[in-house]
């Protein structure tokens, strides 16, 4: 199952997301997932983000799913697992080897926590 949403960049310079499951509006991106996002626009626009900026992010469970990716310019990673409590999950990406936090809205979604998420990012 693959998950694609869009972050936008708010006023005060966070990220977030709204999404049909579970009518999300909103939801923040945090505690190191904006810090990675950042990097990732700069990397692809070539300078930082403003409010009302936005990224495509698809993220999947399946590591083949890199092989269908067709975007001109986009950046490909994988986030491993490396804890869990009751806030969310914390994984390290591969491509920046920053810790990004996700909240259990992820558990929700995929009804369990991925081990390894395969994730997209274009503009």
């Amino acid at each position: 199952m693959d998950l694609i949403i869009y972050p936008y960049r708010l006023q005060d310079g966070s990220w977030a997301f709204d999404h049909d499951h579970n009518n999300t509006i909103g939801e923040g991106l945090i505690n190191g997932t904006d810090k990675v996002l950042d990097a990732y626009f700069v990397e692809l626009n070539g300078e930082s983000p403003v409010p009302g900026d936005k990224l495509k992010v698809t993220v999947s469970t399946i590591p083949l799913f890199f092989s269908d990716s067709t975007a001109e310019q986009s950046i490909k990673t994988a986030l491993d697992w490396a804890v869990m409590d009751h806030k969310g999950s914390t994984y390290t990406d591969r491509r920046t080897q920053r810790e990004v936090w996700l909240c259990p809205w992820l558990q929700g979604y995929f009804g369990f926590v991925p081990k390894s998420l395969y994730v997209v990012v274009s503009r």
